[in-house]
């Protein structure tokens, strides 16, 4: 007689044959990883940080993982988890049922192909959800159905793409890679929320390889063929879980290719004529692909579509009901473009530096409370050292301080006007901190150096 699983009641925690597959893969990735940092840490000196920042990953995982069964009673990282179990169950019975349910979006007809023997997911709903249960079935797999392993796997896989976006970072500017590290893979914040079995982990990571193949296909010509495969592909994934992130980045990345092009020019006058033009030009480029993908990210696609979007997740975010007082005001919405564009200074400031001491709840939002104090503190130091003219200087010079600063800016606008609720803003806004954080140390960089040449 076959027994019937219930998949919502079994323990998140490895049992003993878990625990010794779990301390295999541990050894295997350390041992894959040092192989890796010793074949390139002669010619890129940034691989010294290899497997400290592939271990320091994993400890993100393992946080999320204790956190959630720990002190919280679940959340969408176990709700993704328990929901692939169901996915693995259908594969060991019918891989041709599982196969299905992978190829196809989520609908009636592929939730009735889950049985009581196999358990039924969560997110059936919710195709961009449902994405997430998919691509967690495969570590699911392989980590044998244990939640601890399996976050560690996909931590493991998903580094691929922070570790491309930072060695993106360190091909520009070498001399930092220390501070760009520090950015994009220590950050705390961005440890905790973009390492364990969450949307955020796939997006970023996924972004870090976008921006990898852009700038290898479209600015240095290298292996172009290839590489436009990737962008499109890592496109693709990006529009597929967070549409929104995909908006915010893909005119940023066109200013930023035509800001490459004006840097070829070594006169100044000339480089003066052309930025406007080229910026117009290929922002005019960014938002018209937008368009031509309308029908890819949705809603997302058109200004009004964008309003009503960011209007329906801050009147939800805002339900005293559902979420308690745990959220911020910005005042009423009319649906009018102004009146959206005049939250503005209020939602920036709330995407990159709220909730403010004075407005914690909890322990997980201190800590994110003093992340921002921080990075607040970081940020004006710089500014000030720096100073306006050298800022406008270096940002002439610097296309990618350009791309960067105004990505975060962007995005913490729309964070910041859409989410209201403090415990969704401290996690939705980590795709900004690589972005802003490493835009600000080539800014103090720079302007050092500036200094030290007059």
């Amino acid at each position: 007689m076959q027994l019937i699983p219930n998949i919502w009641g079994e323990p998140l925690f490895p049992n003993l044959f878990q625990s010794t597959v779990l301390g295999v893969y541990l050894m295997v990735m350390y041992l894959w990883a040092r192989q890796v940092q010793i074949r390139k840490e002669s010619e890129t000196p940034a691989y010294q940080l290899y497997t400290l920042g592939l271990f320091a990953k994993v400890l993100g995982a393992l946080a999320l993982c204790l956190i959630y069964t720990l002190y919280y009673d679940g959340g969408d990282t176990t709700g993704y988890f328990i929901s692939s179990k169901a996915l693995v169950n259908l594969l060991l019975q019918n891989p041709a049922d599982y196969l299905r349910v992978i190829i196809m979006r989520p609908s009636a007809e592929t939730y009735s192909l889950f049985s009581q023997y196999t358990g039924y997911p969560m997110y059936i709903h919710d195709a961009n959800s449902f994405i997430v249960v998919k691509y967690t079935s495969f570590f699911t797999l392989l980590g044998f159905k244990d939640y601890i392993t399996t976050s560690i796997l996909f931590a493991w896989f998903f580094y691929t793409g922070y570790w491309k976006f930072y060695l993106l970072l360190v091909r520009l500017y070498p001399k930092y890679y220390k501070a760009f590290a520090i950015s994009v893979i220590f950050f705390p914040s961005v440890l905790f929320w973009g390492s364990g079995i969450l949307k955020d982990t796939i997006a970023l990571s996924m972004t870090g390889w976008f921006l990898y193949a852009f700038y290898h296909a479209f600015v240095i010509r290298k292996r172009v063929f290839a590489n436009i495969l990737a962008v499109m592909f890592t496109g693709f994934i990006v529009v597929s879980i967070k549409a929104y992130i995909f908006v915010a980045l893909l005119p940023g990345v066109m200013i930023w290719l035509g800001w490459s092009y004006i840097r070829r020019f070594q006169n100044p006058v000339v480089r003066f004529i052309l930025t406007p033009i080229v910026t117009l030009l290929f922002l005019g480029l960014g938002i018209g692909a937008l368009g031509v993908f309308g029908g890819f990210v949705g809603e997302y696609g058109t200004i009004d579509g964008i309003l009503q979007k960011a209007i329906i997740t801050y009147e939800d975010h805002t339900r005293a009901a559902e979420y308690g007082y745990n959220f911020y005001d910005l005042g009423t919405f009319d649906g009018t473009l102004g009146n959206f564009l005049s939250k503005a200074p209020a939602a920036i400031t709330a995407g990159l530096f709220r909730p403010f001491v004075w407005e914690v709840r909890n322990p997980v939002m201190l800590l994110a409370s003093l992340e921002n104090m921080a990075f607040f503190i970081m940020l004006m130091v710089i500014l000030w050292r720096t100073g306006p003219a050298k800022t406008v200087k270096i940002a002439f010079d610097e296309p990618l301080v350009i791309f960067a600063l105004s990505f975060a800016l962007v995005f913490a606008f729309a964070v910041g006007v859409a989410t209201a609720n403090f415990g969704a803003l401290v996690r939705l806004k980590i795709p900004l901190i690589p972005f802003l954080a490493a835009g600000l140390f080539i800014l103090f960089y720079r302007s050092q150096e500036l200094k030290n040449e007059n």
